[in-house]
């Protein structure tokens, strides 16, 4: 069961699109992680080669395993936390609303939504050359409500993406036109 699967869906609602960030996004902290973790491996090899009474003595032999160790857990831990905040990471978009699901760490998750027919614009932003040979990027959600801007970060297809969120939100608006107009005629009252 994934975390979208979690989200309570209404009795006329239908899943359109699940998005998570795109696989390469990961590789690259996958690269850094390799990287700091062979940090123990070369220092052995360096002090093996510089120092070597460092690594025969009683005390600084175990003290230095115990460092590695404890530092490689740490790195464990490190690589849980960011394959969590990427799997976990998840954006729905139904017939009525789109629904954000981001992990911010072990033990926090923010869970927001909005409403399709209050959408106003929709954009789509590749940056870079990694972004655009893979053809992955963020998408903006601007909207009038609570929430100004709902961001879908590093998302696979975002051209693709924007336009069926825009058309969903189009279809969804023709559903909402008596919501639309109470809000036009308060807004002109109020002001």
């Amino acid at each position: 069961m994934t975390v979208a699967r979690l989200i309570s869906k209404k009795p006329y609602e239908d899943r359109i699109i699940e998005l998570h960030r795109h696989g390469i996004t990961l590789v690259k902290r996958i690269l850094a992680y390799l990287v700091l973790a062979s940090v123990p491996f070369l220092a052995y090899w360096f002090l093996g080669a510089y120092f070597p009474d460092m690594l025969t003595g009683t005390i600084g032999y175990p003290a230095l395993v115990l460092a590695a160790s404890a530092y490689e857990l740490g790195m464990w831990l490190f690589l849980f936390t960011m394959f969590l905040d990427y799997e976990l990471d998840v954006w729905v978009v139904t017939n009525d609303r789109l629904v954000s699901i981001e992990q911010n760490g072990l033990f926090a998750r923010t869970v927001a939504e909005l409403d399709l027919w209050r959408v106003q614009d929709v954009t789509s932003d590749v940056r870079g050359f990694f972004p655009t040979f893979f053809n992955y990027g963020d998408v903006y959600v601007q909207t009038a409500g609570a929430v100004e801007r709902f961001v879908l970060e590093q998302v696979h297809q975002p051209r693709e993406v924007q336009k069926i969120i825009l058309d969903m939100a189009d279809i969804d608006r023709k559903f909402h036109e008596k919501d639309i107009a109470m809000i036009q005629k308060i807004a002109t009252t109020a002001g």
